[in-house]
């Protein structure tokens, strides 16, 4: 019951707080291209995903811990919780020091090079006021957010975040609004991100007696950090090479294109993310008792968090076009509405969705440092294949090239987490990702048939709930009728589980 609850709140504040982020990540990145133009939108969209390259510092040591924590917290075994928070500790420190080094460099160096009409002394500001803020949290709270996600209390973070999250979009659209420059815009939101870090570390102390940083360390728990670090590297460059490139080699007012569609695709992905993350410390525990029932759970989880991919991206690519005509009215330095990039973007993130569950159990499995040359291989055909097609198709070969990497990594997620962890044939999963696929390109012939004209967001929002109630219809129907095996056997488990209560 206790866990179950867990479970509920973890998904009920991710996705709440995911919404939320929703509304801001949409309004937000309106404002400044009204106000400050494509060029400054794709400007501070680069900044960010070079700032994500330079997390990778961190890389390795988040999952590691997380998954050294699992069998302590599950035993009650606060000692060795002590150690392996303390092991946390000593990384996040050295690699905060070195990631504030690597701030102030790329603060000095980058503007030499970026084509923008903003000052240098600005575009050095924006830097270090965007990385600012991870500093601190790095340095001073991070293994704290890893032993809450561990314990199942990711909602905690959530709710933290979120809180942060809203202050700062609010200063930032205030900022906007009375027409203050993008420095001041930025400086208001370094003041307010670095809240997190005493919020979390005092709950944490007092929620966590236990805790006692000064315990000596007699074993290396992270042992895997060096592999978590292979995958983080190649994950990252594999998620966030598009908007790089596209900046690089097309210009920063066509990253502002890619990323106004993104937004709506990522904002969507924070979604999952809150399934996946409030979910995720199940498989992880669950792993070390019954290996039957732990196959039902995977498979459950599995074509839940696929039904729910789906649905979310189906809906996003009937709807996107429109959507962005709305959203870009009135801006006139470029145009917004370039053929064939929602449905390659949905691609992209339905392919992305697919392997989701398959990748967090080679997590928490501790396969890992087994499939870190797999993930350095996907890292390579994405980047090789994008900057030989962003020169044929411009945007539309960037996604391509992700797209290629993504048919090679997705089948090997598919295939080693079946075979090498369930000791299974991956047919199952393979037969639900066809049933669903094709569900798909039947919705989506049927919808490009039928002309959408919306004028305002109201008209919007009514037509975007009429199609998602008619996606999840269908998919929910589909799911049904070919799992009833799997459904059969979770209402029998409750049934006697609810017997014996």
């Amino acid at each position: 019951m206790k866990k179950g609850m867990l479970i509920l709140k973890n998904i009920f504040y991710g996705i709440g707080s995911r919404l939320i982020t929703l509304a801001f990540g949409l309004l937000i990145p309106r404002l400044l291209i009204v106000s400050f133009g494509s060029e400054v939108n794709g400007l501070l969209a680069t900044v960010t995903q070079i700032f994500t390259y330079l997390a990778l510092l961190e890389a390795g040591i988040g999952n590691s811990a997380v998954n050294a924590l699992y069998k302590p917290l599950d035993n009650n075994n606060y000692l060795q919780a002590n150690e392996v928070l303390i092991e946390a500790k000593t990384y996040y420190r050295k690699v905060s020091i070195v990631y504030g080094v690597c701030i102030i460099a790329f603060a000095v160096l980058y503007p030499l090079f970026a084509s923008t009409s903003l000052s240098k002394f600005s575009v050095f500001g924006i830097i270090v006021l965007q990385g600012g803020g991870n500093f601190i949290n790095y340095y001073f709270t991070a293994m704290y957010t890893h032993l809450l996600t561990a314990n199942g209390k990711g909602y905690i973070n959530e709710n933290i975040s979120l809180i942060t999250y809203i202050l700062t979009s609010i200063t930032k659209i205030i900022l906007i609004m009375f027409g203050f420059d993008v420095l001041v815009v930025q400086f208001g939101f370094f003041v307010l991100s670095i809240l997190k870090a005493p919020i979390i570390s005092f709950y944490c102390h007092n929620k966590y007696k236990w805790i006692d940083l000064k315990v000596k360390v007699s074993t290396k728990y992270l042992k895997q950090r060096g592999a978590f670090i292979i995958h983080e590297l190649s994950g990252t460059i594999f998620n966030n090479t598009d908007v790089f490139i596209i900046s690089t080699f097309c210009s920063f007012s066509m990253a502002s294109v890619y990323t106004v569609y993104n937004l709506v695709y990522a904002s969507l992905n924070t979604l999952l993310g809150a399934a996946n993350g409030g979910l995720g410390f199940i498989l992880g525990q669950g792993q070390y008792k019954d290996r039957e029932h732990f196959i039902k759970v995977y498979d459950m989880y599995s074509l839940a968090y696929s039904y729910l991919a789906f649905v979310l991206f189906t809906t996003a690519v009937i709807l996107i076009v429109p959507f962005v005509e709305l959203y870009t009215a009135g801006v006139s330095d470029i145009d917004y509405l370039v053929a064939g990039v929602p449905i390659l973007l949905t691609v992209i993130n339905l392919m992305s969705a697919i392997r989701a569950t398959g990748s967090l159990l080679i997590n928490v499995s501790g396969h890992a440092e087994n499939t870190k040359k797999r993930s350095i291989i996907e890292a390579f055909i994405n980047l090789i294949s994008s900057l030989i097609l962003v020169n044929i198709f411009d945007i539309r070969g960037v996604l391509i090239g992700t797209i290629l990497a993504l048919l090679y990594r997705t089948n090997d997620i598919i295939i080693y987490s079946n075979v090498k962890i369930l000791n299974r044939s991956a047919w199952y999963e393979y037969r639900n990702i066809a049933i669903k696929s094709i569900t798909f390109v039947l919705i989506y012939i049927f919808t490009k048939r039928v002309m959408i004209n919306v004028t305002n967001y109201q008209e919007f929002a009514l037509y975007g709930l009429l199609c998602m109630f008619y996606v999840i219809t269908i998919y929910l129907v589909v799911d049904i009728i070919f799992n009833i095996k799997l459904f059969k056997y979770w209402e029998a488990r409750f049934k006697l589980k609810k017997g014996s209560d």
